[in-house]
């Protein structure tokens, strides 16, 4: 059985919530081009370009979400700190 230290869950929270930042930030640069793909016309795949965007769109929505009840979380620390008699067991 493995011990973990509340700690060390903070900062798997916290490597979580920066890991989450980074996609959001990459979904976004990728539907700009997506975007700019298609107001300069560089395609001829309308039909795929509307679908990527659409896609994009949609994940911006859920990272940005998940991202924004993580901070939550995060700024209200009584919910998203552990103290110590929430040490998680593990089997390993």
């Amino acid at each position: 059985m493995q011990i973990i230290e509340p700690h060390v869950v903070q900062d798997q929270k916290n490597e979580f919530f920066s890991k989450i930042c980074i996609v959001v930030e990459e979904i976004d640069e990728s539907e700009y081009w997506l975007e700019i793909i298609k107001e300069t016309k560089l395609t001829n795949k309308i039909e795929e370009l509307e679908r990527l965007l659409k896609e994009a769109n949609e994940l911006t929505k859920i990272t940005s979400s998940a991202k924004n009840s993580t901070y939550k979380k995060k700024k209200n620390s009584s919910s998203y700190s552990f103290n110590h008699f929430n040490i998680i067991a593990l089997n390993h």
